[in-house]
């Protein structure tokens, strides 16, 4: 293989994109509770999407190219689970490194659930 394509595997190549917000969001009945967010490049949560719907995966699928996509806390553990699958069967430095915080906030979620919603919103 020549070393041609190598650059979709390095982070460093989507430094410059567009970034895509992914927030936890607390339940609005839930005040005085912040939420946290994070960014993921959108060629990146392209390729998550992609991936997503070639391995059947019903929620990483569902992922915007457009708009966003909210996910309630009770679909998180599902979500973590596909993403756990994908990032065991794929070889990808730069999705594993995009994933981290997306992974960090599902954690978080389960760690102190509250109604808690993953949105995914794209740019």
């Amino acid at each position: 293989m020549s070393d041609a394509y190598r650059d979709r595997l390095a982070g460093e190549t989507f430094a410059g994109d567009i970034k895509c917000e992914v927030r936890l969001q607390p339940d609005p009945r839930d005040e005085g509770v912040v939420g946290t967010n994070a960014r993921i490049s959108e060629r990146l949560l392209a390729r998550l999407q992609h991936l997503g719907l070639a391995y059947d995966l019903q929620l990483l699928a569902r992922l915007p190219s457009h708009g966003q996509v909210a996910y309630p806390e009770n679909q998180l553990p599902l979500l973590e689970d596909e993403l756990a699958f994908l990032l065991d069967v794929i070889s990808d430095p730069a999705l594993l490194r995009a994933t981290l915080p997306i992974r960090d906030l599902i954690g978080q979620a389960k760690r102190d659930p509250r109604g808690w919603s993953l949105v995914v919103e794209t740019a």
